[in-house]
């Protein structure tokens, strides 16, 4: 079910791996983005830069934000692809849970049904910021959701920038992405076995 990017469209991909715990602990996360323009090389570093250093405050230097890879849809339907540079290490806490355990967060479109919701499932959710019970410490859903709401706010004012975006997969309905309000860190963690490989 590959996702549908249309042309003045693009889904930012960023890879996150902790370098300490092997291929099991690197993730990627996706953020779309519908645009007044096509990117150029200097909007996607500029786009794809504001992300790396909204997220970069959660982790430690043992983790990496990037690479940040970019595909956008063009008239043609064609898609082109981005590769910039790797970003360097983060800051912020280390002893993190298995890989398999995430932080989540949901994508808020404001429309109704289900293929109308998404999430994002952030990797490196602390040891000591998470109970038995899965309830995140207050404080860490409130970093979890400045970064985000950084990310929000950076789109519009990217030079190729309009709105984040929920792209819908090539076996929904031929739906247009819908317009992202706000993104919302849960107070939860989420599982995701294929993350635990080791």
């Amino acid at each position: 079910m590959p996702l549908v990017i249309p042309n003045l469209h693009s889904n930012f991909i960023i890879t996150i791996s902790n370098t300490l715990a092997g291929p099991s602990a690197q993730s990627s996360v996706a953020i779309g983005v519908g645009q007044d323009t096509p990117h150029n090389q200097n909007s996607i570093n500029v786009m794809c830069g504001a992300i790396r250093e909204a997220f970069r405050p959660l982790w430690d230097a043992a983790w990496n934000v990037g690479p940040c890879k970019v595909i956008e849809g063009t008239p043609t339907g064609h898609l082109l692809y981005f590769d910039p540079t790797v970003a360097p290490g983060s800051s912020g806490v280390s002893e993190q849970t298995t890989p398999a355990v995430a932080h989540v967060v949901s994508k808020f479109t404001g429309l109704f049904g289900k293929g109308q919701r998404g999430r994002l499932y952030l990797p490196g959710v602390p040891e000591s910021q998470v109970g038995e019970d899965g309830l995140l410490a207050p404080t860490r859903v409130a970093n979890i959701q400045a970064a985000m709401n950084t990310i929000h706010a950076a789109i519009p004012q990217n030079p190729a920038g309009d709105r984040a975006v929920l792209f819908h997969d090539s076996l929904s309905p031929p739906l247009p992405p819908s317009t992202i309000l706000n993104y919302i860190a849960r107070p939860i963690v989420g599982t995701m076995r294929p993350r635990q490989r080791r």
